[in-house]
């Protein structure tokens, strides 16, 4: 018998398609790891306990505090979710004040409001007033942080994701600073920047001396879905870190992802920075190609593993442009509106730059050329109403209601496309006729409100 989830991945599989999404893998036995079956078990002796580790986890838990310039890094197999809630609970536990108020990040991943909605936190939302896309608003105006952070001084915690889906980075340096001068944790969501550290240009957030951020490792690293670091700077924060994890994690952590981590550490060493500096070199040309065919590449993207366009001057939107990549074999990451991302790593081979090569090349066959108007206005002069706190919106009792019917009603639960994971709206936020038109442009038919 074939079961649905085998079946659909078998379909997957024998398409044979280029993988420019997540995981960092590409579906490649990176360390000639076989029959993992017999890899997969529980705690037993000499083989250690995640949530109090004191042997071989901790050994590479310690590699991974030099290689990331740490005081602390924790693996999870739960994802960057898991070290959300940990820095978030950590950083709570640690403050003095005990505030339930939080200065956030309004382009944050659902995991956060959830975490916001456990600790009952009350969010003050940083807003941002240039746009390449609904779900990714233009950088923290450093003035505008710093004058929240001074209307706010009961605040004690700043929360911001950085790179955000597109690979755009904030200052992280400057914030920093800034936080550190109003003696706030600067906790960072850098699930998509895990490899920052091993470019030339060294982005990764403890670069910078902010108080924790996680690592999804399997987002751009070749690491089994699921493996991700915490990594604390803000000796503060240490020993609430492995009280937070035994909170929230499970008692059964996977043993394969964590053997995955700790293979990384050989590649890291051995073979990262020269396949990383082949990635760029194809990736380079790539996008000059993309250029010169009149792709609208996304030049404040610094990720340089991403590979971000629009349809630019062409007469289509990017989820046509979309159509023709997996009509050519090839799979994106995430398509917007107006943008497609497409995610590399290492692990990506000829057959998949010839493809997309290829499309480019012949992009000028398939659509015509008019100048598309790329406007995105929402959130701009958008300043949510909020009439119950996250948590007590999350805990009432709900209904599901048209969306069309929803005006005015209070939001019961957050309301997110996958990716980015982005809540429109979140628990206890009046929905409006502006959270409406974007939800129904996604397709999105019915709503949880509070009865």
């Amino acid at each position: 018998m074939t079961t649905p989830i085998y079946k659909a991945l078998l379909d997957y599989i024998n398409k044979d398609i280029s993988r420019l999404h997540m995981p960092g893998h590409k579906g490649k036995n990176v360390y000639n790891i076989n029959n993992l079956w017999q890899y997969d078990i529980t705690e037993i002796e000499n083989l250690d306990n995640l949530l109090d580790s004191q042997g071989v986890i901790k050994q590479t838990e310690d590699i991974y505090k030099k290689i990331y310039n740490s005081k602390l890094s924790v693996i999870t197999t739960q994802g960057s979710t898991l070290g959300i809630q940990m820095m978030l609970t950590a950083s709570i536990m640690a403050t003095k004040n005990k505030s339930k108020k939080i200065i956030i990040d309004r382009n944050v991943h659902i995991s956060a409001i959830n975490t916001m909605a456990l600790l009952d936190l009350e969010p003050i939302w940083i807003f941002r007033n240039k746009f390449i896309d609904r779900f990714s608003p233009g950088q923290i105006l450093l003035e505008d942080l710093e004058r929240v952070i001074i209307n706010n001084p009961e605040a004690q915690i700043v929360y911001i994701t950085s790179p955000n889906y597109f690979g755009q980075v904030e200052d992280l340096k400057s914030i920093s600073k800034i936080c550190k001068k109003y003696n706030k944790f600067l906790l960072v969501d850098n699930a998509h920047g895990a490899h920052f550290k091993f470019i030339s240009k060294n982005l990764h957030p403890m670069e910078f001396e902010c108080s924790a951020c996680c690592d999804s490792l399997h987002k751009t690293l070749p690491v089994l879905t699921g493996g991700a670091l915490l990594h604390v700077f803000d000796e503060r924060l240490i020993k609430y870190i492995k009280k937070s994890q035994r909170i929230y994690s499970s008692t059964s952590p996977s043993y394969l992802t964590m053997l995955s981590i700790d293979r990384l550490v050989s590649y890291i060493f051995k073979n990262l920075k020269k396949d990383y500096d082949l990635l760029f070199v194809e990736l380079e040309k790539l996008k000059d190609l993309a250029k010169i065919n009149g792709l609208d590449i996304l030049e404040s993207c610094k990720d340089p593993t991403k590979f971000v366009f629009g349809s630019g001057i062409f007469n289509c939107s990017a989820n046509e442009l979309a159509e023709i990549l997996r009509k050519n074999k090839i799979e994106p990451e995430y398509v917007s509106e107006y943008w497609i991302v497409l995610m590399f790593s290492p692990q990506n081979n000829n057959k998949d730059f010839e493809r997309l090569k290829e499309f480019i090349n012949n992009i000028n066959n398939i659509f015509e050329k008019i100048k598309l108007k790329n406007n995105f206005e929402f959130f701009k002069n958008f300043k949510p109403q909020r009439r119950l706190s996250i948590r007590e919106a999350l805990m009432s009792d709900f209904k599901t209601v048209s969306l069309l019917k929803s005006l005015g009603k209070v939001s019961a639960s957050s309301v997110v496309t996958c990716p980015p994971c982005v809540p429109v709206v979140t628990p206890g936020e009046i929905i409006n006729q502006e959270v409406i038109d974007l939800l129904s442009k996604q397709k999105v038919c019915f709503i949880d409100i509070v009865c």
